[in-house]
């Protein structure tokens, strides 16, 4: 879907207002006010408040939608294929944090259809990694103490997070991944 260079505007106006004030106490003339334009004007370019946030939702999908297609296509062994998968995964994050910080907090307020839509989506998404994970298995000390869904819902938590825990404003990507991978599989001592 694509939209025109004002709605963009619009689009980028909407995440920063629902960033600092919520999505549900921004306002259509709030909306309105950040673009400079007059409520009326602004609805010759959006039908709704929720239009906005199902343009940030096609977004965020898209860009999401293509790394498990990447990661699979990857030649690598086990290690590389999740490193990569982490590594897309925070370059997405970081590199639209306002846009996916909205998301994650706000997605909940579309529509029946276009919410269940998203959870499925996700639960895809959460079974390409845990397919990922049991990949793994073989390099993992002790991985019958795992639970693989316990372990892959805390590695997303912790990579959807990272712009709420990595302070450099430009952090090096390969170095967060490696910090996560090291980490969080291989305890704090261990290494790939």
């Amino acid at each position: 879907m694509s939209i025109t260079p004002k709605q963009q505007q619009i689009l980028e106006k909407s995440i920063t207002l629902f960033r600092k004030k919520g999505y549900t106490e921004t306002t259509m003339n709030d909306i309105a006010d950040a673009v400079n334009m007059k409520g009326a004007s602004l609805y010759s370019h959006i039908s709704s408040k929720s239009e906005i946030l199902m343009w940030m939702c096609n977004n965020v999908e898209a860009r999401f939608s293509k790394i498990p297609p990447e990661v699979r296509e990857n030649q690598g062994e086990a290690v590389e294929k999740l490193r990569l998968f982490i590594y897309r995964h925070i370059e997405e994050i970081l590199k639209n944090k306002d846009e996916y910080d909205v998301f994650l907090r706000y997605w909940k307020f579309l529509d029946n259809k276009n919410k269940k839509r998203y959870k499925e989506l996700y639960q895809k998404y959460i079974s390409f990694a845990k397919s990922l994970f049991d990949n793994m298995i073989p390099y993992i000390e002790s991985p019958s103490c795992l639970h693989k869904d316990h372990v892959v819902f805390t590695l997303l938590q912790i990579m959807n997070h990272v712009p709420r825990w990595v302070v450099d404003e430009h952090p090096d990507l390969d170095e967060v991944t490696d910090d996560i991978i090291k980490k969080f599989l291989f305890g704090f001592k261990g290494g790939i």
